[in-house]
This record gives C-alpha cells, sequence and structure tokens, in this order.
C-alpha cells in the first residue's frame, strides 16, 4: 500500500481506484437530499459540488488531477488524507467557534444574512456571495487567492467615493473583506500541507496561455481567449464563458456582481477624479474573475499547471522509450561538459569551487547514463524511474524526479542550465560528488584521465598505470 498508488486504476485487472470508491460512496445520490430540496436550494454549494463530482467529466478530472499532485510532488495520497479531502470539499468545515450546523444548513444562513442589510456582521454579509463560491468543490481545492493589504484596497474605495445606492460599492466591499479577511472554513490540520502543495502544483490559474481547456462536449479554447476577454472587462469575459454552459448559477451570480461594480469601475464619473485609482481597483476585479473561470474550467478538465509535462512524466514512468530516451541524453548532458566529466580536486562537497587559478581539475572520460530497469519478479514498479550514471563499482543511482524532468523539458524548449532550480542543481551536484569520490580510486577508470592545475598548458595523464607530464601542444 505504501507503494501502489491509490488514485489510480489497477492496470492488471481493470478494478476501480480506492480513492474512486471512496468519492462513489460519499456521492451516492441516497444519501444526500434530493436536488434543490435542502435548506440552501439551487444555491448550496455542497449539493452542486456532489452533483457535479458523482459523473464525468467532473468526477474523472478530479481523479487525474489528484493523480498529477502525486506526480507533481512524489507523494502518495494516504486513505486518511483521501477521507479528509473527500469530507472537506463535499461538507466544509467550519470554524470551531460556529454553532453545529449541516453544511446545507450553514449555506442556507449565508443566504439569509445577505438578504437583510444592516445586520450586526456586516463583513459577513458582504463576503457570503464570495465565500458560497469558495466553498464549491473546485474553488475549496485551490482555495489560495492573493492577499492584498487590508487599508490599500479599503482606502482605494473610500477615495473612488462610489454610490452607495448602487450594487458596486456592496460588491468591492465584499471582495475586499474576502481578500484581506480570515476563510470562513477551517481547513484540517492533517489537511492543510497537502492543499498548499497543490495550490502550489497545480494551480489552473497560472497553467499556460496556450494550454487547451474542453468547455464542452464540442468545442476547445485556450486559456488566452479567456484572459483576453476578461482583460478587456469582466461582463465581456462572463458574455464569453457563458455561451458554454460550463460555469455552475452561483459562480455565474458572482460574476454578474463583479461585471457591474467593473461597469460601475469604468464609468467617467467615477474615473474623471481618481483614474489610477479606478485602473488599480478595476485590474484587481478583473484577475480576481480571470482567475475564478481559470479554475472553475482547469479542474472541470484536469488542465492544471504544467498538464502537458505531467502527462509526459506519468508515460515516462510508464515505460516510454523515447521520452525516457531523451530524458537520459539530457541528464548525460547536464552531468559531463564538451570535454568529459570533470572533478575539482582541491575542494569537498557543498563547499564553493576555488579561483580558476588554483583549481585542480580532473577530467575523465565521459559518464554514460542509462536506465534503470524497475519492478520485476511480481512487484509493483516504482513510482519512480532511476537513472545510473557510470559503469561497474563506480555507478551512482540518479533518481528522474519531476522537478529534474520538467527542467529537461525546459532545456529543450529553450531554457538556459544557469536557470536550472536549486532542488535540481543540488541532485545534479550530489551525483557528481558521489560519482567523483568512486571515480578517483577507480584504477581503471583513471586510465587516460588528465589533471589540469590552474590555467598553465601542462596537464598530468595517466596512461599504462603511470603519471605522466604532457604540454598542452602535444596529442
Amino acid at each position: 500500500m505504501d507503494v501502489e498508488s491509490l488514485v489510480t486504476i489497477d492496470p492488471s485487472t481493470g478494478a476501480e481506484s480506492p480513492a474512486g470508491q471512496v468519492l462513489d460512496s460519499a456521492t451516492l445520490q441516497s444519501q444526500w437530499p434530493a436536488s434543490g430540496s435542502c435548506a440552501a436550494g439551487e444555491s448550496c454549494p455542497f449539493c452542486t459540488s456532489r452533483a457535479l463530482l458523482c459523473s464525468d467529466p467532473h468526477r474523472a478530472a478530479f481523479l487525474r488531477l489528484l493523480r498529477q499532485y502525486e506526480l507533481a510532488t512524489g507523494k502518495r495520497w494516504s486513505f486518511r488524507d483521501l477521507f479528509s479531502l473527500v469530507s472537506f470539499l463535499l461538507a466544509g468545515s467550519p470554524l470551531s467557534g460556529d454553532k453545529p450546523v449541516t453544511p446545507c444548513e450553514w449555506a442556507a444562513r449565508l443566504l439569509q444574512l445577505e438578504s437583510q442589510p444592516g445586520s450586526r456582521n456586516e463583513s459577513l454579509r458582504l463576503r457570503a456571495p464570495f465565500l458560497l463560491v469558495s466553498a464549491l468543490y473546485q474553488h475549496a481545492l485551490f482555495g489560495h487567492w492573493p492577499r492584498i493589504s487590508r487599508r490599500s484596497l479599503r482606502a482605494d474605495l473610500k477615495e473612488l467615493k462610489l454610490d452607495s445606492g448602487t450594487t458596486a460599492e456592496p460588491t468591492l466591499l465584499g471582495l475586499h473583506y474576502f481578500l484581506s479577511g480570515g476563510k470562513a472554513l477551517s481547513i484540517p490540520a492533517t489537511l492543510e500541507p497537502q492543499l498548499a502543495g497543490i495550490s502550489e502544483s497545480l494551480d489552473p490559474a497560472l497553467a499556460s496561455p496556450d494550454d487547451d481547456v474542453e468547455v464542452s462536449s464540442r468545442t476547445v479554447i485556450k486559456f488566452r481567449e479567456i484572459d483576453v476577454a476578461f482583460s478587456h472587462s469582466v461582463r465581456e469575459g462572463l458574455q464569453f464563458i457563458r455561451k458554454y454552459r460550463c460555469l455552475v448559477p452561483l459562480e455565474i451570480d458572482l460574476l454578474q456582481r463583479l461585471a457591474t461594480a467593473d461597469d460601475v469601475l469604468a464609468s467617467p464619473a467615477v474615473r474623471r477624479s481618481r483614474p489610477a485609482v479606478a485602473d488599480r481597483v478595476q485590474g484587481l476585479v478583473r484577475e480576481f474573475a480571470c482567475r475564478l473561470v481559470r479554475r472553475s474550467l482547469g479542474v472541470r478538465t484536469a488542465i492544471t499547471r504544467d498538464a502537458a509535462i505531467l502527462r509526459e512524466f506519468q508515460q515516462v514512468i510508464d515505460g516510454e522509450e523515447q521520452l525516457l530516451y531523451d530524458a537520459v541524453k539530457q541528464v548525460g548532458g547536464l552531468l559531463n561538459t564538451k570535454d568529459g566529466f570533470e572533478i575539482v580536486l582541491n575542494t569537498t562537497f557543498g563547499e564553493p569551487y576555488p579561483p580558476i587559478a588554483r583549481r585542480v581539475v580532473l577530467t575523465t572520460s565521459k559518464q554514460k547514463v542509462k536506465p534503470r530497469e524497475s519492478g520485476g519478479d511480481g512487484r509493483p514498479n516504482t513510482p519512480m524511474r532511476f537513472l545510473t550514471v557510470g559503469s561497474g563499482g563506480s555507478a551512482q543511482a540518479i533518481p528522474l524526479t519531476y522537478e529534474l524532468f520538467r527542467s529537461i523539458r525546459e532545456l529543450q524548449s529553450g531554457m538556459l542550465p544557469a536557470a536550472l532550480p536549486r532542488t535540481v542543481n543540488a541532485l545534479l551536484d550530489t551525483t557528481r560528488a558521489r560519482l567523483a569520490g568512486r571515480l578517483v580510486r577507480d584504477e581503471e577508470a583513471l586510465d587516460g584521465a588528465s589533471i589540469t592545475i590552474g590555467t598553465r598548458d601542462e596537464s598530468i595523464v595517466r596512461e599504462l598505470g603511470r603519471f605522466l607530464v604532457r604540454k598542452g601542444d602535444e596529442q
């Protein structure tokens, strides 16, 4: 159970994954109120999430997203984490100080509070539309919104002097309280690291604009089209995406409120006196609306950040030879130089290299990188592929992590090696150090190697078991 994933289908039997069975049990219609009959009616985010997750495409995309998290982080979903995640997405987790109520009753109270202007908890009333949308499973899964200064946006709204008789001011104040205040739902301590990792690694709001997203059974658009539409105005973005009928009523209602607020901010009466302030608030509103739509569509179709690379990484784990060969070739290029495999002899692992004039460099032949066989003898395949660097007794294993694979794909797309992440550089440096420690003690590997001291023309070579001095112009 520690090796096999709980979110993938067993290829040998084709049986449903444990995560799929948990989700099917949690969304069973007989265990939920009939559609629209709960305390919150059609506006209940939890019943809406159940209706979405009980069938495809949402169900299949959700399970693929869980698998993407495993690939991106190298961690496995445990049963405890799966149970916590599904219950959190379908029932929420109210703050400990709240009176115990059912999820549907919690949503009904927010709806009732929203219709009562002048209530004692005014900030909660204004946040209610945002809280209901954030309780939908796709937004609870990616619940990290950009935090803003409590004073800055409130000061901008006061400076704009919006008419209190319009719906723009309550919407903008609700956005202010939502982004600057605490969350209405507390995240279980056992689940918080996973949700933080999902937002950091897979957030559809950070997906490439060129990624394709399926908005209907016959229509595929790019995220770029959504970005362009919402950059013009929230209303234009809403009109663009609404025709595909891929958003739920709660999201449509909130986007309509944001569109009205955006229209007011674009009006000459508001922009005439404070154009810079209006631009700043308007940009925040449009970015929030675009992020909301991106997340909703991305979760619906499992199009997340680096989704294409994650699919290729899954293929490598499954044994795709061409992608694995490309990875092997690129890792070999990162470990070796043009002349061979270089080792700095007068420094230890973790220390900075001395100046070039004082550097003693051992250069051996290039070390070959080969894929290591995984699984076998009835054992399950390992969750990660390993490569072997070197040969014989000096060979070293290097894990083909997702970060290393993503860096390889980005290098092939034109990224410079100097831009490699620190974790990838640390992995490569560790492999070089371990391999170097074996090579300097291997008589056979040292045969034909050379030692260069500083910038001198002479080099010390080892041939036929002896050390010789050779000048730079000698062959």
